[in-house]
């Protein structure tokens, strides 16, 4: 254990001087070595998460969690692949843009051939919308949740009416799909960031509130949950988001770039004092993009 890990868990200690080979090659400082007597009796009963299969898992213990297992190297070799990653990074650094009111607007990756091909489907949007419309009318809680959410979007601006509708091209209507999750930060998290006019336009949506209300079309404004390049579009906005207010949150914004996935940071800190710190950085980082740092942090106690 090292003079400051000592110091800071208040460790009774005698100090000896032992090299330990392989340590002064590390790239970061190692400040405690355990021996092997103690080191399974560190983990506790209860605690593992299994990733799935060719993936780590992870094993909580009363220090921190541990990923351990079988991972596979990330980097994909597939040269389409590969090509389709930097396609999206290159339209998203083209075409992403600011409001004053420092929420970010993108532009969905839309492959030509697909956009200059797609026809409008808004028939077959409304026979679909018959399905879960007569499953949401004989579950009244499922409906009423779901008409809630449809409403809570509409009226907080993320999705407007599309007047006197005529048929568009290209454009395309989305599915229904009634997923109700009110804790999901996910979906939250996607719907503060806007999509330009040119996207709007592929993501189309009939509703009507109840079968006597008039079937209307919605065009969505923000970012969708569901469609494929949701999540690479919320990550890179974090990643810009780092980088445009690096200078005023610099702690904060190595947070975004190297500790989120997702919606969910996984960081630490050495005390409770500096993650209280770093929490209220994150916190005013994050809502100059109209988004929130969400369920708080756990502490760990030193053995």
């Amino acid at each position: 254990m090292t003079e400051s890990l000592a110091q800071q868990m208040k460790a009774k200690r005698t100090k000896i001087l032992f090299p330990i080979a392989g340590i002064g090659q590390s790239s970061t400082p190692v400040q405690l070595v355990l021996g092997a007597e103690i080191f399974f009796d560190l983990f506790k009963v209860s605690g593992r998460i299994e990733l799935g299969e060719s993936l780590p898992n992870l094993v909580n213990s009363v220090l921190v969690w541990v990923v351990s297992g079988k991972t596979t190297d990330t980097r994909s070799t597939n040269p389409v692949i590969a090509n389709s990653h930097r396609s999206c990074e290159e339209h998203f650094r083209r075409t992403v843009s600011r409001t004053p009111e420092g929420r970010y607007a993108v532009s969905l990756p839309i492959k030509e051939d697909v956009h200059s091909n797609l026809g409008d489907n808004r028939r077959t949007a409304i026979r679909r919308f018959r399905l879960p419309r007569g499953q949401l009318a004989k579950n009244d809680e499922l409906g009423n949740q779901y008409r809630a959410f449809v409403d809570e979007y509409f009226q907080l601006g993320y999705m407007e009416v599309v007047p006197d509708y005529q048929s568009q091209h290209p454009s395309y209507h989305l599915p229904h799909h009634a997923v109700i999750r009110a804790d999901s930060t996910t979906t939250k998290m996607y719907r503060q960031i806007l999509t330009d006019q040119r996207s709007n336009k592929l993501k189309h949506l009939v509703w009507s509130p109840s079968p006597e209300s008039p079937l209307q079309t919605y065009e969505l404004k923000t970012v969708t949950y569901g469609t494929t390049s949701a999540p690479f579009l919320a990550t890179r906005v974090l990643q810009q988001l780092a980088d445009d207010e690096q200078h005023d949150f610099p702690e904060a914004a190595g947070i975004l770039k190297k500790d989120f996935y997702v919606d969910d940071s996984f960081s630490e800190a050495d005390t409770v004092e500096e993650a209280i710190t770093l929490r209220k950085q994150l916190e005013s980082l994050l809502g100059r993009e109209g988004l929130n740092c969400g369920n708080g942090f756990e502490t760990k106690k030193p053995f």
